[in-house]
């Protein structure tokens, strides 16, 4: 039972992220209740990990402060958690920004798990009261017990390492992912990810979180109100994370299960792409229309085409002066114009028109409306 000297809102504070945490695996378990499946199963269940790792952190936490009995028994675990999270946030990334030449390399877990069995083997080795002493030191080093001292605080260093490292690499991949991406996807609302700069802008501040725990007291730190902002920022990035990937407001271009499949079967196909002009391009879109599918890949046109998509690519830019997403959302536009001139459609209203016209929504609309207005303003040197 807590003792009557525990501070009760600091105790909330430490559980907030938990709470947060499963709150959050409530909603991905729902999510996949429903019968239209709107996120990746692949980004889901890294998601659900990633929750579990807060969970397990911020429960080791809240025994570290309260209970460090306790916080013996789970301190591999927690160790564990600690530092793979941000792999885990880095997985994530990865996945929703993969390209097509591109393999996550599962080496990235190694290190994490390598270093949290070394301190579950050595545990068994050391007493219980020094491990406690260990804990109670709040960083400091036990005399005699130096090794195990220096490895069982190592992890907010780690930690650190980790977080500078994987935030570098999520922005980089990021960055690559809006160079390509206008060239692959029409569907230009959740191609942006715009809500990324939300949530990576978060994790860039949440960098001070582990540097506050190498360089403050950690007894200094957890007796002030200092660690209450960056908790309640992690509580935010939780749900920004959970809503917009249950909600998949995010674009796959590539799927890791086509490109194994593609290097299992070593089968492409083989076309005469040279075969691919202006007349039989247009041919195609105007007969049959693919800009009304809303979530258009540059690859669900490239079959009937019978060419390849970086040549396709190639050809729209070098033919209409602009990238794939670009002009199918000028056809789109150009359906709209056509839709509104027909009397028979005054029944309905102007989203219903926006989205038969092929827009997954009016903010679609909006963006393709301004980037052709911008397009067509004159320039003035």
């Amino acid at each position: 039972m807590m003792s009557p000297e525990v501070n009760i809102l600091q105790a909330f504070v430490y559980l907030l992220p938990i709470f947060s945490a499963l709150a959050c695996i409530l909603v991905l378990y729902k999510s996949e209740q429903v019968g239209e499946k709107l996120a990746d199963k692949k980004v889901l269940t890294l998601l659900f990990f990633y929750l579990l790792c807060f969970v397990f952190i911020w429960g080791g936490t809240f025994f570290y402060v309260f209970y460090p009995q306790w916080f013996i028994v789970f301190s591999s675990v927690h160790y564990l958690s600690y530092v793979v999270l941000q792999v885990v946030f880095y997985h994530i990334t990865f996945t929703i920004t993969h390209l097509e030449s591109d393999k996550f390399s599962y080496w990235h877990y190694v290190p994490p798990f390598v270093l949290a069995i070394t301190l579950l083997v050595c545990s068994f080795f050391i007493p219980f009261e020094k491990q406690l002493e260990v804990v109670n030191s709040r960083g400091g080093i036990v005399e005699g017990y130096e090794a195990f001292s220096t490895l069982a605080n190592s992890r907010h260093l780690v930690r650190a390492v980790y977080s500078v490292v994987y935030l570098a690499l999520g922005i980089y991949r990021f960055w690559r992912y809006r160079k390509e991406v206008d060239n692959i996807s029409a569907d230009e609302e959740k191609a942006s990810l715009n809500w990324m700069y939300l949530f990576l802008g978060l994790s860039f501040i949440l960098l001070i979180l582990p540097f506050m725990v190498v360089f403050i007291p950690r007894q200094t730190l957890m007796d002030s109100l200092t660690l209450y902002v960056p908790i309640c920022l992690i509580v935010i990035q939780q749900v920004v994370l959970c809503y917009y990937t249950t909600t998949g407001q995010y674009v796959l271009l590539y799927t890791t299960e086509e490109n194994d499949e593609g290097q299992e079967t070593g089968i492409q196909e083989v076309y005469n792409i040279a075969d691919l002009n202006r007349q039989k391009f247009e041919r195609y879109i105007y007969s049959n229309k693919p800009y009304l599918k809303h979530d258009l890949k540059i690859t669900d046109i490239t079959a009937p085409l019978q060419t390849n998509r970086t040549y396709l690519s190639t050809f729209i830019n070098r033919n209409y002066g602009m990238n794939f997403s670009h002009f199918i959302n000028t056809c789109r536009l150009n359906e709209l114009e056509e839709l509104l001139e027909k009397t028979s459609n005054r029944k309905y209203d102007n989203l219903d028109l926006i989205l038969r016209a092929g827009f997954g929504s009016y903010n679609s609309y909006l963006r393709a409306k301004k980037r052709q207005q911008e397009k067509q303003m004159l320039k003035v040197e």
